[in-house]
């Protein structure tokens, strides 16, 4: 009942971890070469990326629960 919601939540989450993983090698490279520093806008999206992920996470595992509790009442009215 709850599973395509959560699988576009997923969805959501690699696309925020597939952004983190295109933009690491400019946080690399500051780290590497202080003089080569992270644009304030990528660290502003990164930042971003990191709470969108932090929320996803949590509203699956509210849908799960909620999708246990669905499956629970229709085996309980099933038997």
């Amino acid at each position: 009942m709850y599973q395509e919601e959560i699988n576009r939540k997923w969805q959501k989450i690699h696309e925020f971890k597939s952004l983190l993983n295109r933009t690491d090698y400019v946080d690399h490279r500051a780290a590497d070469e202080p003089d080569k520093i992270m644009s304030e806008e990528i660290k502003a999206v990164r930042i971003n990326a990191r709470e969108q992920i932090n929320i996803l996470e949590s509203e699956i595992a509210e849908l799960e629960a909620l999708e246990q509790e669905y499956i629970r009442t229709v085996n309980e009215i099933d038997l």
